[in-house]
């Protein structure tokens, strides 16, 4: 019975030992595994809007919600989200106004990578700043902001620059493009067919 007792006493242990052996194993492992670099890609013209200019003129709030209403494809004829005027209607108004064009009212104060509570009405809270752009000679010198929208149909990509005049309010954003999930372009056309 004392054997007994010695060998549970002994499973439990090297049980135990063996537990942690693995537990220190997986956490080591995934701690020095590589993590997925995370970029967006400026999808081929028939996916994306091109680079229009901020504030927004009259001519690039029809842009933006061309592209919109026809679900980020400009070569369709049909309409595919016909509400995004109603969905984006604030965003436009803030896109056309220059006062709100700086990236402090874009980015939270307190993680440069995350969005700010104001853009939280209409995108994904995580900021991604590399961006894959062949429709540009050279990377822009200052790291863009790629926000997806929280239906996860579409990358909105801001540039930045150094504002003009002296009161500094921080980057002032300047150009937008709006570029397709590749995903949303596969979900659509499955639909057609």
């Amino acid at each position: 019975m004392i054997r007994l007792c010695r060998t549970n006493k002994n499973s439990k242990e090297l049980f135990t030992a063996t537990l942690l052996i693995a537990l220190v194993f997986i956490l080591t492992y995934s701690a020095c595994a590589p993590k997925p670099a995370a970029f967006v890609v400026v999808r081929e013209g028939d996916f994306r809007t091109g680079w229009i200019d901020l504030p927004l003129s009259e001519n690039g709030k029809e842009k933006i919600l061309t592209f919109l209403i026809k679900g980020g494809v400009n070569s369709r004829g049909d309409y595919v989200i016909p509400n995004a005027p109603k969905i984006y209607d604030g965003l436009i108004k803030l896109l056309s106004d220059p006062a709100f064009l700086y990236i402090s009212n874009f980015r939270d104060k307190n993680n440069i990578d995350k969005i700010s509570k104001t853009m939280s009405k209409w995108f994904k809270p995580k900021i991604i700043h590399q961006l894959i752009d062949a429709t540009k000679d050279r990377p822009s010198p200052i790291p863009p902001l790629a926000l997806r929208d929280l239906q996860g149909n579409f990358w909105w990509i801001f540039l930045t620059d150094r504002p003009d005049n002296s009161a500094d309010k921080g980057l002032k954003i300047t150009q937008v493009l709006i570029t397709l999930v590749p995903a949303q372009e596969m979900k659509q056309y499955a639909k057609t067919k």
